[in-house]
This record gives C-alpha cells, sequence and structure tokens, in this order.
C-alpha cells in the first residue's frame, strides 16, 4: 500500500520498476520478444547500455522526488512517465528496422515531457497536503482521517 511507504521506499520502488521495466514489459509477447534488449554476442553491455539510457528516466524521478515531503506526492511523477515507456518499449520492434535501436537512446529523453508535468502536479499536491496537516495539527503520515 503506498499511503503506508516511506520516501526512502519509493525511492528504492522507482529504482526497481525503472531496472526492470523495459525487460518486464516484453515478456507477454515472448521470450525471444524480450531477448532483443539482450544482445547475443555481449549481453552485459546490451544490458548496461539500455539500463544507462533508462537511467535518464528514473533518475529524473529521484532528483523530482527530493522535492518531496510525503511518499504518495512519488506517484504522480512516476506513473505517467513508467506508462509512457511501458507504452514504448512493449511496441518497439527492433527486428524491423536497422535504425530502431536509435529508439532505446531516444526514449527516455521523450518521457521526461510526461516525469516532468507529473512532478509539478506532485510537487503542487505534496505542499498542499503539507498545508492540510499543518493546518489540521497533524504531522503523521498516513492520513487517518479521509
Amino acid at each position: 500500500m503506498v499511503f503506508a511507504m516511506t520516501t526512502q521506499q519509493a525511492q528504492r520502488l522507482v529504482v526497481l520498476v525503472g531496472l526492470l521495466l523495459p525487460y518486464a514489459v516484453r515478456l507477454p509477447r515472448g521470450l525471444d520478444w524480450m531477448l532483443q534488449y539482450v544482445p547475443p554476442d555481449s549481453p552485459l553491455t546490451g544490458t548496461l547500455l539500455l539500463t544507462g539510457f533508462n537511467a535518464l528516466a528514473w533518475g529524473s524521478m529521484l532528483l523530482l522526488g527530493r522535492l518531496y515531503r510525503h511518499a504518495l506526492s512519488w506517484c504522480f511523477p512516476a506513473l505517467p512517465g513508467f506508462a509512457y515507456l511501458a507504452y514504448q518499449h512493449a511496441r518497439l520492434d527492433l527486428a524491423s528496422d536497422p535504425n530502431a535501436a536509435l529508439a532505446l537512446a531516444v526514449l527516455p529523453v521523450f518521457a521526461l515531457v510526461p516525469i516532468v508535468l507529473g512532478g509539478v502536479v506532485g510537487y503542487a499536491f505534496d505542499r498542499w497536503w503539507h498545508r492540510r496537516q499543518r493546518a489540521d495539527g497533524v504531522e503523521t503520515w498516513p492520513p487517518t482521517q479521509f
């Protein structure tokens, strides 16, 4: 349950999802589809390269998260950012075109748009929630009244 998470747990979850997402969304189409992301001649190099490119996306979520006081605010940049990346990685066919592999470098850059927009909304929510807690005299998380 996201309400019971601490911000450190939210950070770990963002990193874990960011590392596993490109491979996990390709599994429903089969192992051959997922193994397109793992080159047969150098699997470690290919995996590190893909992880490095995707680190731009989940690293920006971690940077935006430094502004938040509550773990729930992490959902605002993470959900649209990971949803965009999941959709794009699931439909990217590297065998279709020799230039299709360039998308692996460009997708995390394009994902910055929903991440930053979600980050702005998350920041506004975080400030609103903090003001509400201070006005109610409650400094605990999760809230007990809704």
